[in-house]
């Protein structure tokens, strides 16, 4: 499975939620260029500009979207799109004003609305880096035979699940673990932006889940819940809070602590103020994703 996690968390953080993963890191700083070549930052030259740009081309994907923002103060950049330094690249409302939106092309006179200029330059241009640019396409082909045998949690700055979502900025991770399964953002439903209600239920739901945490109150209920824990201590190292979040339960890090020291070959491990614990003999696989 491929996963999306923020790359402000610590490596031992993402390694409990997803043990035995493989952590990727595919934005402009990773220390590997391996991950740097999947961000919209890389510089791979000769990208497409989409609309009315009579076959012009720029150095990388966020290039060509923030050359084309129009400003309250400033139109399109064009030396924007010969950026190659993966710096300085951004527009801001601070140095430039109220945004416009984005031009349709270097040669468009039409400005399209945020959800448009998603749809029609950003989305469209990603694409075009993971279909034609060889070394970015072998990488993806890795991670998809990678995925096959282990789990992938690729970084990124942004966390954004849903393309139709248009209340958080897109997020290229989530676009390659899209590309990757196939359902990369390509028909007129995708593009829809959710609805007041829609966002509305999406909050509602993520309430609801943390409201909705098992009871421990029978002895059936206790064994039901060793055997869980069992189970997920096998194969990862977690903390007693981590193991009431993961397995839903109603109860409190202090009581599980009592729960756990009846398992037999349990292991403690303390950080700091925090005991982890484990059942598991192997060492958690490597964080870096090696070719």
């Amino acid at each position: 499975m491929i996963y999306v996690a923020n790359k402000k968390r610590k490596n031992e953080s993402i390694q409990k939620d997803y043990p035995g993963a493989y952590i990727l890191d595919i934005t402009s700083s990773s220390p590997y260029k391996y991950g740097q070549i999947l961000s919209p930052f890389y510089p791979h030259r000769n990208i497409p500009i989409p609309g009315e740009s009579h076959g012009m081309t720029a150095t990388c994907v966020e290039a060509i979207w923030q050359g084309l923002k129009v400003f309250e103060g400033a139109d399109i950049e064009m030396q924007m799109f010969r950026n190659d330094t993966m710096k300085n690249i951004k527009r801001t409302v601070r140095k430039f004003g109220r945004p416009l939106g984005h031009r349709f092309g270097v040669f468009s006179q039409k400005i399209l609305n945020y959800a448009d200029a998603r749809r029609y330059i950003y989305i469209p241009s990603y694409k075009y880096v993971l279909d034609n640019v060889p070394e970015v396409h072998r990488i993806i082909e890795k991670i998809k035979e990678k995925a096959k045998e282990s789990d992938i949690v690729l970084l990124d700055y942004n966390l954004n699940p849903d393309n139709r979502d248009y209340t958080k900025p897109l997020s290229h991770a989530e676009l390659v673990k899209m590309y990757i399964e196939g359902r990369y953002p390509s028909r007129d439903e995708d593009f829809i932006p959710l609805t007041k209600e829609e966002i509305k239920v999406l909050k509602q739901k993520s309430r609801k889940r943390s409201a909705e945490r098992r009871k421990i109150e029978t002895p059936e209920d206790e064994v039901q819940l060793l055997q869980q824990v069992t189970e997920l201590l096998k194969t990862s190292e977690r903390s007693a809070k981590d193991i009431c979040k993961i397995l839903a339960v109603n109860c409190d890090a202090r009581t599980l602590k009592k729960y756990l020291k009846e398992l037999p070959g349990i292991k403690e491990r303390k950080e700091k103020r925090t005991l982890y614990y484990t059942l598991q003999d192997q060492d958690i696989n490597p964080s870096l994703f090696q070719f």
